[in-house]
């Protein structure tokens, strides 16, 4: 068990700079239940392709109190809020987890998470038991780490390359792997990010008017994470067997979609089959 979790913003978001900063702290806090021995982050500014990835083999708790992490939220901080204003002037997206240990060793960084492979960068809940299965099955992708969700990471790299199309690249993982797994990825070449899950253990909240989500791993950590910003938030479950597509570049806000083919939904906002997405 391991606790993902995370944020989006749009530059039409409400949430101010101390709100956001209070309620990253409180997920990653939080979540520390589902797993101690490792924590990281990944901060992606979509309009300006910036990226930050940290990891280190230490509880949440220390994770947020190293100089690596201040200083890193200090300077996403600085590009994603106007000066002189609490509100943001950009988007922003942040996927971040706690790690209970399954398969890869701590100890070695590349087994932390997020994991990149190519432009996407992912965070993982579960185990995939078929995971060097997969690897022989695939010689044309590489393996660097013991921990499984680098396939997860790897082909939705290789998915994304050859079409750029979300929705097919998260089919293509579940259609391929044996387990359990709840997902977050985003691509350093558009503005999304994707969540989906065929356990259903995941969770997550809009803001106010369309301007993004917040998202944990249980109800429970989620509605606690934004208790001091919002009361009584909408929290909605990721259904098992589907995935939701955000892109807080975008003026529309979320489409949720089945891993079987042609079956989509959508809030009020979106155009059913519109998945909004931005490729540069």
């Amino acid at each position: 068990m391991c606790g993902i979790f995370g944020m989006a913003i749009s530059s039409r978001s409400a949430i101010e700079k101390s709100d956001f900063k209070k309620t990253l702290s409180n997920l990653f806090l939080l979540s520390e239940s589902r797993g101690k021995e490792s924590a990281g982050v990944h901060f992606y500014l979509p309009k300006s392709r910036r990226a930050i990835t940290l990891k280190g083999a230490v509880p949440a708790s220390t994770f947020l109190k190293s100089e690596m992490f201040l200083n890193s939220l200090e300077e996403v901080l600085r590009l994603t809020f106007v000066p002189g204003s609490p509100l943001p002037n950009q988007p922003l997206i942040v996927i971040a987890h706690s790690r209970l240990v399954t398969n890869g060793r701590a100890e070695e960084p590349k087994n932390n998470q997020p994991v990149r492979s190519g432009e996407v960068t992912v965070v993982h809940n579960g185990i995939v038991v078929n995971v060097d299965t997969l690897w022989n099955q695939h010689p044309e992708l590489t393996r660097t780490a013991e921990v499984d969700t680098e396939i997860i990471a790897s082909i939705l790299s290789d998915q994304m390359r050859s079409s750029f199309d979300p929705v097919s690249a998260t089919r293509k993982v579940f259609e391929e792997i044996k387990g359990s797994a709840s997902i977050a990825w985003t691509h350093s070449g558009s503005s999304l990010l994707c969540l989906a899950s065929n356990t259903g253990d995941l969770c997550f909240s809009e803001l106010e008017e369309n301007s993004g989500l917040v998202f944990a791993s249980e109800p429970y950590i989620l509605k606690e994470a934004i208790a001091s910003s919002r009361s009584n938030p909408a929290i909605q479950s990721v259904i098992p067997g589907t995935g939701v597509l955000i892109d807080p570049g975008h003026e529309k806000s979320w489409v949720s979609f089945s891993f079987r083919e042609q079956q989509f939904e959508s809030n009020s906002a979106v155009v059913v089959g519109d998945a909004p997405i931005h490729q540069t």
